[in-house]
């Protein structure tokens, strides 16, 4: 029996391994009226998997000449796989759709050169992909023999030269090392033995060894030490024994407020709380280089500069407070604005100034959504409107749930009496008090933050708490003050 092995290029979705088998190679009646070429194939997804069960469509087309020669035969066949993705068809025998042949024993095959082009649909639809287009080297050459004593071929230019229809067919036999054609020539094979290629790898400690072969040391066989950890570090990703990568972005796409905190510039970090809708630094901000206290000590440098006052009301570089702000310099003179001048262009949308990145300067009604997310007593909108008007100290008890509870003696904490302090904001207010003209003021006893928000070129507008009230002061006040920021996450 003449074989044709094939194993088809890769196409886009299916890989097909196939081979061809004659149908019929004796020229009788019998033959002819059930000519075809067996085709057998695996078919598999593009993963390698062999696709089970599955109906499938194929389109077998017989080519002359070349890989885009002539179309003489086209036929489709529809199938179904086995559980190993076999499947099995005669070509030859599927529809018709195509060709200049009326059958496929028609075909001229001993003229020149053919070729089986096999196209598939997984799916067992029309849209076909092609499979691959090879040269059909023997096996319907066997139509060739069928048709060798026909009129049709009685003029060939390759007729049989012998006439001999059987003494192509030969016999191979093995007798001990040797193989054995029945009309021609014999091969000694080398090894015959049809086991000995199978072997058994094993590991010894760090050495990997073939049963019936060579062995080779492995200089790493710890099968755990290429686990490690991720850890997520702002924006930088770190593995726990090896290196790390900067990933913009990563922090704020891992980002939940309340459980994250945030780090500035120079890498301190600092508690967030979601408060209503906003998430807020529950800390004072801390950042810059720290300077004494003097009348315009803070100035328009490219470096942010911040005073720190202890409990006494002294100078402290520890900053038990956070650091105190000139407004200018906590805007960091955007668009021309200081203490004493307004931007060039009013501040529309986030002003990150002194915050860190992602985060920015609350505006006022930024400050206002604060005080109405606090507020229970009802009367929140009048007691907090969103206006540039309303001024003094405002609501029941919004300032006592925003302050720390602890009376001073260790801190964090306030002045007694503190009045109405319960923090269940988890705000952490602290009185850091402020500075003016070189001096402190009111450390212990009140706290003061600046918004965004100018009320004039030399004023803006802040939120202050005090250890006498439970309530939030709302008002405007010279730029040249030196105030705590708190930041709100853009």
């Amino acid at each position: 029996m003449n074989k044709f092995t094939k194993t088809s290029k890769k196409a886009k979705n299916v890989i097909v391994a196939a081979s061809l088998i004659a149908y019929c190679l004796l020229p009788t009646a019998n033959c002819m009226a059930q000519a075809g070429v067996n085709y057998q194939a695996i078919a598999r997804d593009s993963t390698g998997a062999v696709l089970s069960n599955t109906v499938i469509s194929i389109r077998a087309s017989i080519l002359s000449g070349s890989t885009s020669g002539t179309l003489e035969w086209e036929e489709t066949h529809a199938d179904t796989t086995n559980q190993f993705g076999l499947f099995n068809l005669v070509i030859g025998q599927g529809i018709k759709t195509g060709g200049a042949a009326t059958s496929i024993a028609a075909i001229a095959w001993g003229d020149t050169t053919h070729y089986l082009k096999i196209e598939m649909d997984p799916a067992g639809g029309t849209v076909y992909i092609l499979m691959g287009t090879e040269q059909i080297l023997t096996v319907p050459y066997a139509f060739f023999a069928n048709n060798s004593d026909t009129a049709a071929y009685a003029n060939s230019s390759a007729p049989d030269a012998d006439a001999d229809s059987t003494n192509e067919l030969q016999t191979l036999s093995l007798s001990n090392d040797t193989l054995n054609i029945s009309s021609g020539n014999s091969v000694i094979l080398t090894d015959t033995d049809l086991t000995n290629e199978l072997q058994t790898l094993s590991l010894s400690n760090d050495t990997l060894n073939i049963s019936s072969g060579n062995s080779v040391i492995l200089t790493d066989s710890d099968p755990t030490n290429e686990l490690q950890n991720f850890s997520i570090s702002g924006d930088t990703l770190f593995i726990s024994n090896s290196n790390f990568v900067i990933i913009p972005g990563l922090f704020d796409a891992n980002f939940v407020c309340g459980t994250n905190s945030v780090q500035d510039a120079d890498g301190n970090w600092y508690q967030t709380v979601q408060i209503g809708t906003q998430c807020w630094m529950a800390e004072n901000l801390n950042v810059g280089t720290y300077v004494p206290v003097v009348s315009g000590g803070q100035t328009n440098n490219f470096v942010i500069q911040k005073y720190c006052q202890d409990l006494a009301g002294f100078n402290d570089t520890t900053c038990p407070f956070g650091g105190l702000y000139e407004w200018g310099e906590a805007v960091q003179y955007l668009d021309g604005a200081s203490n004493s001048t307004s931007p060039t262009t009013p501040f529309s949308g986030n002003v990150q100034g002194v915050c860190p990145t992602g985060w920015h300067l609350p505006t006022h009604d930024e400050w206002t959504t604060l005080e109405r997310a606090v507020c229970t007593s009802g009367s929140c909108a009048t007691d907090f409107p969103f206006d540039v008007t309303t001024t003094a100290w405002r609501g029941t008890d919004e300032g006592g749930k925003m302050k720390v509870t602890p009376i001073c003696g260790t801190l964090p904490c306030w002045n007694t009496p503190n009045t109405g302090a319960t923090n269940t904001s988890n705000f952490n207010a602290l009185p850091g008090g402020n500075s003016l003209a070189g001096a402190f003021n009111f450390v212990g006893t009140t706290g003061f933050w600046w918004t965004a928000a100018e009320s004039s070129a030399i004023s803006a507008w802040f939120r202050s708490l005090s250890k006498d009230t439970d309530q939030v002061l709302r008002l405007n006040n010279p730029k040249m003050y030196g105030y705590s920021v708190r930041c709100v996450k853009d």
